[in-house]
C-alpha cells in the first residue's frame, strides 16, 4: 500500500470506530508501521482518560491505563508500550478491546504475528468486552488456517475497496 492509501484506510477505521467505543475504558494497541495508523483516535481516547494499552511481561500482555501518548516507551518486538509506572487495569474493566492482526475475516477468525499474546489475552475478558479486529483491506481474507488456541474477535472493521466503509 502506498501511504497515501495507508492514510486515507486508516482515517475512515478511525472514523467507523469511533462511534462504537461507547462510554467505558478501551484497550487499544500502538501500531506498528504496517497496522492501521491509529495514533489521533488513541490521542482523543487518552484525553478522556478511557485509553488502555498492553505491555509485554514475560509471555503475558498485561493492561495499563494511559493518560497519555507522551508516556509510551519502546518495548519488545518495536512496540511503543506503557512504561513502568503506568496503572494496571483488570481485563474485566475494557469495554472494547481493538485488536491487531495480520489477517482476518469477515467471520472474526485471525492471524496474529506468531507469539500468541493476544491468542492468551482474548479469553480473559468478560463476554460483555466488545472485541474488534481492526484492520486495512488488503488484510482481510476468506479463510485462514486455525489451531485449537487460536482466538476470533467478535467483529472486522469492514473495509473494502480502498478507504470505503459499510453504513451503519
Amino acid at each position: 500500500m502506498s501511504r497515501l492509501q495507508q492514510s486515507a484506510q486508516s482515517a475512515a477505521v478511525c472514523g467507523w470506530l469511533r462511534p462504537r467505543l461507547g462510554v467505558g475504558l478501551i484497550l487499544a494497541f500502538a501500531p506498528l508501521p504496517d497496522e492501521v495508523i491509529l495514533w489521533p483516535l488513541l490521542e482523543s481516547i487518552a484525553a478522556q482518560g478511557r485509553l488502555a494499552l498492553p505491555r509485554v511481561d514475560g509471555s503475558l500482555l498485561t493492561l495499563h491505563r494511559v493518560p497519555h501518548l507522551t508516556s509510551l516507551r519502546a518495548g519488545p518486538f518495536r512496540l511503543q508500550e506503557p512504561g513502568p509506572g503506568a496503572v494496571v487495569v483488570p481485563p474485566a474493566d475494557v469495554a472494547v478491546a481493538l485488536v491487531p492482526g495480520l489477517a482476518f475475516t469477515r467471520a472474526g477468525a485471525r492471524l496474529g504475528r506468531g507469539k500468541g499474546f493476544y491468542d492468551r489475552l482474548l479469553p480473559l475478558f468478560p463476554a460483555t468486552t466488545k472485541r474488534i479486529g481492526v484492520c486495512y483491506a488488503c488484510q482481510l481474507v476468506d479463510s485462514l488456517p486455525l489451531d485449537d488456541h487460536d482466538m476470533p474477535v467478535d467483529e472486522v472493521v469492514p473495509v473494502w475497496d480502498g478507504a470505503t466503509l459499510a453504513a451503519g
